[in-house]
């Protein structure tokens, strides 16, 4: 048993390391005006319910 708590901790790990990198690209594009615009072009029936 005891050896199978290093693994559970190491894959907590990995997958919180996962979360912060979904964040952080999550936060880049929110930031990025210009890429959320071509986003939101490339969705054009989203931009008529934003737009209004």
């Amino acid at each position: 048993m005891p050896q199978m708590a290093p693994t559970i901790w190491l894959n907590m790990m990995f997958w919180m390391l996962i979360m912060v990198m979904i964040l952080t690209i999550i936060i880049y594009f929110s930031s990025n005006t210009k890429t959320m615009e071509s986003f939101l072009k490339s969705t054009k029936v989203e931009t008529k319910k934003l737009s209004w």
